[in-house]
């Protein structure tokens, strides 16, 4: 009898370790590489540095495939590649008239299909129930595949002229900088629910400088800055 006790006694130990480390071990360690699908709604705005510009906001959307590589229990390396649709409405003065000078508003809808390839740190805490929260910061290198610009004048009977139309005013390549703070929601195994909220602000110019016809000048900047919200899924 006293080893029957002695022997459950040891199995309920041995039991008791195994759920603990269980309960404990982080995703990262069981599973190094990791991908999902996201869907980010964002708004898209052009910040400029133009004492005369005037830009709004546009709602737009990205889709994307992500990738986390686990390089420890709460620090990872995420990348992925994403389709997203970026820009906004950029009003400037114009000068239609030299003698006399007469200015008008023309506003300028900008509007980028871009490929982009974010490269992130991403640091986890450990898990509260289900939950485990994040920040993440680093970078995106974006590639405009599809572009559409129209312009608009306050005044009528001043059009742009057609070969002004037929250009391309964005830039062929981006880079930003993008800082996020979200959750993991563990839906059972490795699977989680990702949600993040993240600021993105471009490095560099995102509209050409046209001179006179547009208003843009190349002593400013013109950038599509975007906050967008990330839902996903990891695997």
């Amino acid at each position: 009898m006293k080893n029957l006790n002695a022997k459950v006694i040891i199995l309920l130990v041995i039991t008791s370790f195994g759920l603990k480390a269980q309960e404990t071990t982080p995703v990262a360690a069981t599973t190094p590489l990791r991908f999902g699908l996201h869907a980010s709604p964002n708004i898209s705005y052009i910040q400029s540095n133009d004492p005369d510009a005037e830009s709004s906001s546009k709602v737009k959307f990205a889709f994307g495939l992500m990738v986390e590589y686990n390089f420890a229990p709460n620090y990872s390396f995420s990348t992925g590649v994403d389709y997203i649709f970026r820009g906004g409405e950029l009003t400037l003065p114009v000068e239609v008239s030299e003698n006399p000078s007469v200015f008008i508003n023309r506003t300028g809808t900008y509007q980028a299909g871009m490929v982009q390839i974010p490269l992130y740190l991403k640091m986890r805490t450990k898990e509260f129930g289900y939950m485990r929260y994040f920040a993440e910061f680093g970078g995106r290198l974006g590639f405009p595949v599809d572009q559409l610009t129209e312009f608009e004048d306050s005044s009528p009977g001043f059009e742009v002229q057609g070969d002004a139309l037929e250009k391309n005013y964005i830039n062929p390549i981006d880079v930003m900088f993008s800082i996020g703070l979200g959750g993991e929601y563990n839906l059972g195994g490795n699977t989680s629910l990702v949600a993040g909220l993240y600021y993105n602000r471009s490095l560099a110019d995102n509209v050409k400088t046209s001179g006179g016809t547009l208003g843009t000048e190349k002593k400013y900047g013109y950038r599509f800055d975007y906050i967008n919200l990330k839902v996903g899924i990891l695997f």
